[in-house]
């Protein structure tokens, strides 16, 4: 080395001003220290120290300066680098360089300082200097092999001390790939935290928030056994699915692993287009829900908010399929199960359930079992105060089994038929197998009789007031009455007779009917 425009001495030797330094810079022997001040220029490279002891370069600061105000000057030690140079394949453009060179060594930029400081008095800008020896704040570099030698960490890493003042990575990036035998430099690698909490500070203006980013591709949020997702347990997915326009695509799902990290299924997802949940995913393999609850509130309220909307529907692959059941705990057994077509079964609980009630067929709700009413029962239109009350499609009550009767009067019988008009059939009987019934009643009171092969053929009924008539032949077995009993006190035309048949249906003649006797 030489130094170029020299006032005096040997020229090997550099003056304290005006001398510029060309070539190479060497200082060895001892703890050597280049310190720099005020202000010149060397040109070419500087090597400080020949690696047998510890070298190097201070850059001494002072506050002499003051504070960083209007009345302060910069008295900051300052590494000024610049670069004219893009990073390509001979990664130009580096302005500082840090080598290691031996497996186990660390390549580490630290911050010291105190761990306190002085009481700052504002009033004559005293104190706020440091108290005791200098400890590492911060740790930053990269490294290959662990302390211990018992592993390799082969990261680049952020450290802070511990409550003990060790130094404790905090957040790595992996330069070797821990998934493939620690080979160098990985397509994807990992950030990795350690002893420590990610937390994203937010805001509402501007907002700041944690975004996963992409298109047409999975964004998940995973929770898995090992660092490097071999053995994920749960996951939070934005889906691939294309986004074709209306809000489809990009639909949400709680995807569930087994324990070999296989995917299961998505026991929930949530579609972005309609925003419906559904419970069990696509494939319907997941266990359903369960909800415990330890009050009298409900468990589960549906509020359905629109006019005519629908707050439970239950849909099943086949009739045998169910859509409600319930027990008490501890029952063997199933005490109400409600079917997809509508069948309503119950039991003790001990045992399969033994009532039904279910659709026969068009307009027939029917029991295989035994039905009791111990209040009011309605069929069609409930009438007041009746046990028993039927009702015909023209909303006329038909038949009541009242609660309270009389003897007399218009009071409640304890049967009693209400019809539409007189044509209206009030009770009517047949035999199995009849084509007709054999017997009817109507709401005026004619009855009719017939065999069951045709239509009815005799009747009886009121054709006037105080007149009971029949349109056929009446047998009266043991005799038959018409009135009381009158003696003739004189002769008069017989102007009408009564025919007297046997019980064979044999007539025995006439009894002569007189207009009227004097």
């Amino acid at each position: 080395m030489t130094a170029v425009g020299f006032t005096s001495g040997d020229p090997r030797k550099v003056n304290d001003t005006g001398d510029t330094l060309t070539g190479g810079l060497t200082l060895s022997g001892g703890a050597s220290n280049l310190t720099v001040g005020g202000s010149g220029t060397i040109a070419g490279p500087v090597v400080v120290g020949d690696g047998t002891t510890s070298s190097s370069i201070t850059i001494t600061s002072s506050y002499a300066g003051g504070q960083d105000d209007a009345n302060g000057s910069d008295s900051t030690g300052r590494l000024e680098l610049s670069s004219h140079q893009r990073a390509a394949t001979q990664h130009l453009g580096e302005v500082i360089r840090i080598y290691s060179r031996k497996w186990d060594s660390k390549q580490m930029i630290a911050w010291k300082g105190p761990t306190e400081y002085t009481e700052y008095n504002a009033a004559d800008d005293t104190g706020g200097d440091p108290v005791g020896d200098d400890e590492t704040w911060f740790w930053m570099g990269a490294h290959y092999e662990a302390n211990d030698h018992g592993s390799v960490h082969g990261h680049w890493s952020m450290e802070t001390p511990d409550t003990n003042g060790q130094m404790q990575t905090r957040l790595e990036v992996k330069l070797w790939d821990p998934t493939a035998d620690y080979a160098f430099g990985l397509d994807k690698t990992y950030w990795v935290t350690n002893q420590a909490d990610w937390v994203v500070r937010c805001q509402d203006d501007p907002k700041w928030v944690l975004r996963l980013a992409g298109s047409a591709q999975n964004r998940d949020v995973q929770w898995a056994r090992d660092v490097y997702g071999a053995e994920p347990r749960w996951a939070l997915r934005t889906t691939n699915e294309t986004e074709s326009g209306s809000g489809a695509g990009s639909n949400f799902r709680l995807l569930r692993y087994a324990d070999d990290g296989t995917q299961v299924d998505a026991p929930l997802s949530v579609s972005r287009a309609t925003g419906r949940l559904t419970l069990g995913g696509t494939s319907g393999t997941a266990g359903g829900v369960a909800i415990n609850r330890n009050t009298t509130n409900p468990a589960v309220t549906v509020n359905s908010l629109a006019a005519g909307g629908t707050a439970i529907a239950g849909i099943v692959p086949d009739t045998a399929g169910r859509v409600l059941q319930g027990e008490v705990s501890g029952d063997a057994s199933r005490r109400f199960i409600v079917h997809g077509d509508g069948k309503i079964e119950w039991g003790d609980g001990a045992a399969n359930v033994d009532v039904n009630l279910y659709r026969s067929s068009v307009d027939l709700l029917r029991t295989d079992d035994s039905f009791r009413v111990d209040g009011a029962l309605g069929v069609g239109l409930t009438a007041s105060g009746a046990k028993l009350s039927v009702s015909s499609s023209s909303a006329q009550v038909v038949g009541l089994f009242n609660t309270t009767v009389a003897s007399s009067g218009n009071a409640n019988p304890i049967v009693e038929a209400i019809g539409a008009d007189a044509g209206n059939r009030a009770f009517g009987a047949r035999v199995t197998g009849d084509a007709q019934r054999r017997y009817a009643v109507y709401t005026d009171g004619k009855t009719e009789w017939g065999d069951g092969t045709a239509s009815r053929d005799v009747n009886l009924y009121r054709s006037a007031a105080n007149v009971l008539k029949t349109d056929d032949k009446m047998i009266a077995a043991l005799g038959l009455g018409v009135g009381n009993s009158a003696s003739a006190t004189t002769l008069g035309t017989v102007t009408k007779k009564m025919e007297v048949f046997d019980a064979s249906g044999n007539s025995l003649g006439f009894v002569p009917i007189y207009s009227s006797i004097t």
